[in-house]
């Protein structure tokens, strides 16, 4: 699959997570959103990029944590994720795109930020880290969440489901391991690389 398809694939299986298991989404999303605005002490007239927005759930919470100020491109993959919404009230500062390839509509683009959500696969990490630092303006950063997979709950699970065959593996991809995303980092040319319990962040 190419990275388009890829990456199609993991804002589908999140979408699919947050409606079918993900019960405290709604706190989880506020706190998210307040952490992007912690880490990247925005200023009104700085842009953010979200990338695999999906039905913009997470999109209306980044806005509202910053007082609907900052623009905020919120890039979708899916097309069906992308016409959910289309009725709905968005603030003006929140633009939605569709991209039918990546980085398409955005390849002349540049922005402050950039965030997305469990989007990273080991199929698709190298390629995307070095796509999304070409959209960055000078001195831009990315900040990108993703389930831990040092957490015991995960490693429980996965020595769960190779030892009882019945129980049902979940769908959702491995997880990257720490040295693997640093290695992907430094070859894609970032700096100053943070990798904390749960959350990734990495400026250029």
């Amino acid at each position: 699959m190419n990275l388009i398809e890829l990456l199609k694939k993991q804002e589908r299986l999140r979408t699919d997570y947050w409606k079918n298991v993900d019960y405290f989404l709604s706190t989880r999303l506020k706190w998210r959103a307040q952490m992007v605005r912690h880490f990247f002490h925005l200023f009104p007239e700085n842009s953010i990029l979200e990338l695999g927005a999906g039905s913009c759930q997470w999109t209306r919470e980044i806005s509202k944590a910053n007082g609907n100020c900052n623009p905020i491109c919120a890039a979708t993959l899916n097309k069906e994720l992308h016409d959910e919404n289309n009725q709905g009230f968005f603030p003006e500062n929140i633009e939605r795109i569709l991209l039918d390839k990546f980085p398409g509509k955005l390849s002349e683009r540049r922005f402050d930020f950039i965030v997305g959500y469990q989007l990273f696969s080991d199929e698709n990490a190298g390629a995307l880290l070095s796509e999304v630092k070409k959209l960055l303006k000078p001195g831009g950063q990315i900040l990108f969440f993703d389930s831990n997979p040092w957490n015991p709950y995960y490693r429980i699970r996965r020595l769960i489901s190779k030892l009882f065959s019945f129980f049902k593996r979940s769908k959702r991809n491995d997880y990257l391991n720490r040295v693997d995303l640093f290695t992907l980092l430094s070859e894609a040319g970032y700096i100053k690389i943070k990798i904390l319990p749960y959350d990734f962040l990495f400026p250029p």
